[in-house]
């Protein structure tokens, strides 16, 4: 391994270390090198909001440089920031600030290269010793579907099984036939006891085209994760302090005094969806929309099942876009400089590969949880379709 992929090589390894990155910036601009550039102005660019002094030359050099740079290193190395809420809601509804949780946004975008075997993916090539048999389903007899991969690394919030450092899902993708659930299976590896890996993964040969089981094969999708604070919906409130404490927590956000509403206009696609604050803390302000690890509420079956994972098929929608379309992208999808509004993401082929990243569809409301319980000697999983 050189010095220049010694550098890439800690980045990768330490996402939410931005000291890796700036470092690697200051050996590339030493040599006169546009990337050290690059990496800097992203990170101060996710610093700086519309307006700033300085905002819109970052932004007309960024796209100069996106247009120099090679793509495939620029998709490598990139960042993904979700911009900050446009209201305070601990500041402004104190009581809710107890229920504060921290998830790991994931970001997925769609590939551009292969990655490495043992990288955070949706999709693609996972890592697997030569010497396990690849899973199948019995009732379909056909191989499981790689799902996601996650290295522990990435996910330093979320306990793994063991002493574990890799988790992989796979499923049947014939969620009809599963009781309109995807069948899935959980695999924890350590990265160490894979050495003599299998070249190949078998394929849905026969099936692949099969239209009943093309939304739950994944694209493949690079992971950019970043830690995003999100607060509970009102229901998942109802059930940690009650309806009534719940009603009296949330009436503020129901009333609260949206002031100019200037500001909040090009976030919503309806003609006036703020006669109230539910709609802006719903959209805005509460849960992260996408796919994600950890946040979501713990559930009970005599056994605890804590949260691991959230897989969605929209990151966004028309209502959220502004809070959760990357402050990358919007500047890349933007006029200089301007912020950012729904007409910005219409009739642009690209647009899907942001709304839409892996191609899957999951049920109606187009997210799938999976949960884990840490007890035992294998931790038992529920997966719950959120329909």
């Amino acid at each position: 391994m050189n010095t220049e992929e010694a550098f890439e090589r800690d980045i990768l390894d330490h996402p939410f270390d931005d000291t890796h990155r700036l470092i690697y910036a200051d050996w590339l601009e030493e040599r006169g090198d546009e990337r050290g550039e690059f990496l800097r102005l992203q990170h101060n660019l996710s610093r700086m909001a519309v307006g700033d002094k300085g905002y819109r030359e970052g932004c007309a050099r960024e796209k100069e440089l996106l247009k120099k740079l090679d793509k495939v290193w620029v998709h490598r190395m990139r960042r993904y920031t979700t911009p900050p809420p446009c209201r305070d809601v601990a500041k402004l509804v104190p009581e809710l600030a107890p229920f504060a949780r921290t998830t790991i946004r994931l970001h997925p975008h769609p590939s551009l290269a292969p990655l490495g075997v043992a990288e955070s993916k949706i999709g693609g090539y996972f890592l697997w010793p030569e010497a396990e048999d690849w899973p199948s389903c019995e009732r379909h007899g056909i191989p499981l579907v790689p799902v996601i991969q996650l290295r522990n690394r990435d996910v330093p919030d979320i306990d793994f099984f063991g002493e574990s450092d890799l988790f992989q899902l796979l499923w049947c993708p014939f969620m009809r036939d599963h009781n309109y659930q995807p069948d899935c299976s959980v695999f924890w590896r350590k990265q160490p006891d894979a050495v003599i890996l299998r070249h190949q993964h078998p394929w849905l040969s026969g099936v692949s085209d099969n239209d009943e089981i093309l939304h739950l094969i994944p694209q493949s999708c690079t992971i950019y994760p970043e830690r995003v604070i999100e607060y509970p919906e009102w229901d998942d409130l109802d059930a940690l302090v009650g309806e009534s404490e719940s009603k009296r927590i949330t009436s503020p956000i129901a009333s609260m005094d949206l002031g100019n509403r200037q500001d909040l206009r090009g976030r919503f696609s309806g003609p006036d969806p703020m006669r109230d604050g539910y709609s802006l803390y719903f959209n805005e302000l509460s849960r992260c929309p996408g796919t994600k690890a950890g946040g979501e509420l713990p559930f009970s079956s005599g056994n605890l099942y804590e949260h691991f994972l959230t897989l969605s098929s929209r990151e966004f929608d028309s209502a959220s876009f502004r809070r959760w379309v990357p402050l990358e992208d919007q500047r890349e999808l933007a006029p200089l400089g301007e912020s950012f509004a729904w007409e910005h993401l219409q009739n642009r082929a690209s647009v899907y590969g942001l709304h839409e990243p892996t191609g899957m569809q999951i049920g109606r409301t187009q997210r799938l949880h999976l949960y884990v319980c840490r007890k035992g000697k294998r931790w038992p999983i529920h997966v719950q379709v959120c329909d």
